[in-house]
């Protein structure tokens, strides 16, 4: 049995809600090791400069950056194709994308500002 190739703006819609997926479970992680041990009282964020989950938090910060872009501009493009029939699907993984580029960037500009390192 033959299997039908697609379109290259299918693929692309696929690879950006994979890319979408792959942003979202990044933020989440980068969430949980932000906020793991936050002062809201004091507003910091107190972290060991060695420890495993700084590790953790820059890579998530990076990986969700990185996803979140190119899922971003896959979506976009996918979404334009006229006869794209998985338009639907291309725009919800665009905004998704979008949503995670600006959680990630918030998160870490309140990471690098509230960060107080401990021994």
């Amino acid at each position: 049995m033959a299997r039908r190739k697609q379109p290259p703006h299918e693929r692309q819609t696929r690879l950006g809600v994979i890319l979408a997926i792959v942003g979202v479970a990044s933020v989440a992680l980068l969430t949980v090791c932000i906020f793991w041990r936050f002062d809201f009282g004091d507003f910091v964020a107190l972290y060991r400069t060695g420890s495993p989950r700084f590790f953790i938090l820059a890579g998530s910060l990076v990986v969700a950056l990185g996803a979140g872009t190119g899922g971003f501009f896959l979506s976009l493009n996918a979404a334009g194709q006229k006869r794209n029939e998985k338009a639907a699907l291309a725009w919800k993984a665009f905004f998704i994308n979008a949503i995670v580029i600006a959680l990630t960037l918030c998160e870490g500009i309140i990471f690098f500002f509230a960060k107080q390192s401990v021994s």
